[in-house]
């Protein structure tokens, strides 16, 4: 195995391992009597640090390549799935807003890339997560909306683990891997 496929599998691992983690939440949120426990630990950790890891240190690298509208047979895959259940729409059933955009990620909406769809997901997932902390404690246990929290997650953690990775792989130069593990890895927490 080579030293490039070597740091390529490490960065796989590294979200593979934090998908699992915000999996593990997620089973625990179904069954709390507290749910902004989870909540938090999911804004805190699935949000603020993996997503905004993924946006920040690869989505960036990712929009200067070209060959990144080519897509492939599972991105399109997703695609279809994406216009037949966008997030947004789902998510606005709960909070009744439209989406809201951090400054960050402005820049992939306006390039019209392939990015927005996964930027998409991250969106409805911190915008639901934002509206559910937002209500009384006594009104988040069963609510309708922790479910789809769950299933736009576990969505969203299968088209990164199918296609997100793959195009990763093909994409990333090895310069472009170290930079993003050296600036990833000392951010990686494991929840206990």
């Amino acid at each position: 195995m080579s030293k490039n496929s070597t740091k390529l599998e490490l960065l796989k691992e590294i979200m593979v391992r934090e998908h699992g983690l915000t999996n593990v939440c997620l089973e625990e949120l179904l069954s709390s009597k507290n749910p902004k426990v989870q909540l938090n630990w999911l804004k805190q950790n699935a949000v603020l640090k993996h997503q905004y890891n993924e946006e920040k240190l690869i989505f960036t690298k990712l929009l200067k390549k070209e060959r990144l509208k080519e897509g492939g047979p599972f991105c399109v895959l997703f695609f279809d799935e994406h216009v037949i259940s966008p997030p947004a729409q789902l998510v606005k059933k709960y909070t009744t807003k439209d989406l809201t955009y951090c400054e960050h990620q402005d820049v992939f909406k306006k390039d019209r890339s392939p990015l927005e769809i996964p930027l998409e997901e991250h969106v409805a997932l911190e915008n639901l997560l934002q509206s559910l902390l937002a209500k009384p404690d006594e009104n988040l246990i069963d609510h309708p909306a922790l479910v789809l929290l769950e299933t736009l997650f576990h969505r969203h953690h299968e088209k990164e683990e199918k296609c997100f990775l793959k195009i990763c792989e093909s994409l990333l130069l090895p310069h472009e891997i170290d930079e993003i593990l050296s600036l990833w890895i000392p951010m990686t927490e494991y929840r206990s």
